[in-house]
C-alpha cells in the first residue's frame, strides 16, 4: 500500500473518533515498537502523552503496523518498530497505573501478537480494516 494511502487511511480512523464527539488529542510516534531501548518509539511516546494529557482514558494508536527488522537499518538502534518482553511489560505497567485502555487500529497488517494482548489486557482491543 502506498505511504499517501496509508496515511488517508490512519485520517480515516482519527476522523471517526472525532465523529463520535471523543475529544481527540495526537501524539506521533516513528515506530509502533514498545521496548526501553528505542526512545521514539509507541511506549516512549505513550508515557510521555500520558504525562501531558492526565484526563486520557483510552488511547488509539493507529499504524500499518508492517513489521521492519534490524537487518534494514544502517544503525539497528534507530528501529522504532522493534519490541521486547520488557517492554511489553512496562507498557502493560503503564497502562494499569494510568487506568488507560489501549485499542489498537491498523491498515493494512495485523499487530505483532505481544501488542495485541497488552492491548486486551488494558481492556482495550485490536481493530483492523485490511
Amino acid at each position: 500500500m502506498e505511504t499517501a494511502e496509508r496515511r488517508g487511511r490512519l485520517r480515516e480512523h482519527v476522523r471517526t473518533l472525532e465523529g463520535n464527539k471523543l475529544e481527540t488529542f495526537e501524539a506521533q510516534a516513528l515506530g509502533f515498537g514498545v521496548s526501553e531501548n528505542r526512545s521514539e518509539n509507541l511506549l516512549n511516546t505513550l508515557q510521555t502523552a500520558l504525562g501531558q494529557w492526565e484526563q486520557l482514558d483510552a488511547v488509539y494508536a493507529f499504524s500499518d503496523f508492517e513489521v521492519v527488522d534490524d537487518s534494514q537499518f544502517q544503525q539497528p538502534e534507530l528501529n522504532y518498530w522493534k519490541s521486547d518482553v520488557a517492554g511489553y511489560q512496562r507498557l502493560h505497567n503503564l497502562l494499569r497505573q494510568h487506568g488507560v485502555k489501549l485499542y489498537l487500529g491498523t491498515v493494512e497488517h495485523s499487530p505483532v501478537r505481544g501488542l495485541a494482548e497488552v492491548a486486551h489486557r488494558s481492556g482495550g482491543g485490536v481493530r483492523t480494516e485490511h
